[in-house]
């Protein structure tokens, strides 16, 4: 690291530290920068179901003027860690936010999964295989197994890893 790449760290963990003494919620455009500096820790959410002997997965959409994916790509539900949050509370979040009235009811590690080349950065994909209560309001369901019936435009790096999250489902048929 140049001596003026080390500065520029220094004077972002001075700012990020500074906001957190005040309680205040770090921006956008913070996060963004952090993002180019260090790996962040993200929340990845498969949600999966047993339908008529097909396994299918629960999709979210992004906004259209999303700036790192943009015209409404498919998802899988997710959030990025929030300094000094536990676990549950991501997935009371990511349950508000992308799954109302849907509530995550369980949670079971997968994997890591290191997304070093995403748009925004780098993230460190921490993938539960989740079970929800209720049905979401927004999103779909898709068809994984026996047929890809999954989006083109699914986020690539989430379809690298989504069938590899199934495959408890494949060992324990009591799921989902």
């Amino acid at each position: 690291m140049s001596p003026s790449d080390e500065a520029e760290f220094v004077r972002l963990l001075k700012i990020f530290k500074e906001d957190q003494e005040r309680g205040v919620p770090i921006s956008e455009e913070r996060f963004a920068l952090h993002l180019q500096c260090l790996p962040a820790p993200a929340i990845e959410c498969v949600i999966a179901r047993l339908v008529r002997g097909k396994i299918e997965v629960f999709l979210a959409q992004r906004s259209a003027d999303d700036p790192f994916y943009p015209n409404k790509a498919w998802h899988v539900p997710g959030t990025f860690l929030r300094p000094r949050e536990k676990i549950s509370d991501a997935m009371r979040r990511i349950s508000a936010g992308e799954l109302a009235p849907a509530t995550i009811r369980e949670h079971k590690f997968i994997f890591p999964n290191n997304n070093w080349c995403e748009p925004r950065g780098h993230s460190v994909g921490l993938v539960y295989l989740c079970d929800i209560i209720d049905e979401p309001q927004q999103g779909e369901w898709f068809e994984t197994w026996p047929n890809d019936g999954l989006p083109a435009d699914l986020i690539e790096f989430q379809r690298d890893f989504l069938m590899p999250a199934l495959a408890p489902l494949f060992i324990d048929r009591r799921r989902p």
